[in-house]
């Protein structure tokens, strides 16, 4: 079960969270990238 919490105080992690995530998502599909690029020398 999911909990929801209307809390202020959890705000500034959520958006830590979402921020971290962005970041992990990009960096992954750069590195993806980068590694099918050099496989094509």
């Amino acid at each position: 079960m999911t909990v929801v919490s209307n809390d202020p105080i959890w705000w500034p992690v959520i958006n830590n969270y979402h921020i971290f995530s962005y970041f992990h998502v990009a960096s992954s599909i750069a590195v993806i990238y980068d590694w099918g690029e050099s496989d094509n020398t």
